[in-house]
This record gives structure tokens, C-alpha cells and sequence, in this order.
């Protein structure tokens, strides 16, 4: 007979976030195919609050997915597995979509909150969507 040790709360805490972590991971994957590692390694750097660089060949999705993300964080929407993101400001660093007319129709699409995303562009200006494109909104 096994000798069963009991389950701390810290256990099931582990597990709930695990099984959470998992669940968020099939879900992107529904969208994003071929690349579950790149998935979890995105996921578990969210996480843990760090800085996360996508990169891959041109066509892929990079920038949508990243908007998205972007639109989600700005208004604290519902993110792929169901839960809600936590709303925040977000800083795009873009060296190949303009602003004004890439960028800004995109996040518009994604029904992101302008007010909340600001845009690094490669000249090392800070470009904030609202303020900026006042005139054009």
C-alpha cells in the first residue's frame, strides 16, 4: 500500500495555474499553429512580467497577434482561454508599420482603447495614437 502524503493549498494553487497556463496555450494555439513551444515560452514570459520579442518570417501573423494583445490589455478584455486581462498601457515598438496609417486603423479594428497604447517608432519618438492623430480621428 502507498503511504499518501496530504496536499498542501500551495499544491493545488500550483496545479490550478498549471491546468490555467495549459488552457490559455490551447487556446492561442487555435490561432497561432506550429509553434507550441514559442507559445509556452510567450506565455510563461507574460507571466512572469518580463519583456517578450517575437520574431519570425515576414507573414506570419506576428503583428496581428500583437495587436490584438495590444487591443486586449488597453480596454481589460477577455483574452483566448476566457479570462480577463488585467487593463494597462501598452508600448508598441514598430521599425516597419507606420503609425498613423498602419498601426492605428489595425488597433482601431481591434477595438483597442487609443488612449492606452503609445507607439516607439524607429527614430526614437514616442508617438501616442490619441494625441497624435487628434486631427484624423
Amino acid at each position: 500500500m502507498r503511504n499518501l502524503e496530504p496536499i498542501s493549498s500551495g499544491q493545488i494553487a500550483s496545479t490550478n495555474a498549471i491546468e490555467q497556463i495549459e488552457r490559455l496555450q490551447r487556446a492561442v494555439e487555435t490561432v497561432i499553429k506550429g509553434k507550441p513551444e514559442a507559445i509556452r515560452l510567450a506565455i510563461v514570459t507574460l507571466i512572469a512580467g518580463g519583456h517578450l520579442l517575437v520574431e519570425d518570417v515576414p507573414g506570419v501573423g506576428k503583428t496581428t497577434v500583437a495587436l490584438d494583445m495590444a487591443a486586449v490589455i488597453s480596454k481589460g478584455y477577455e483574452w483566448p482561454d476566457g479570462s480577463i486581462a488585467e487593463k494597462g498601457r501598452v508600448l508598441i515598438m514598430s521599425a516597419e508599420d507606420d503609425a498613423g496609417d498602419t498601426l492605428s486603423p489595425r488597433l482601431r479594428a481591434a477595438c483597442a482603447s487609443l488612449e492606452n497604447v503609445e507607439v516607439y517608432l524607429s527614430d526614437g519618438e514616442i508617438f501616442s495614437l490619441k494625441h497624435d492623430l487628434v486631427d484624423k480621428i
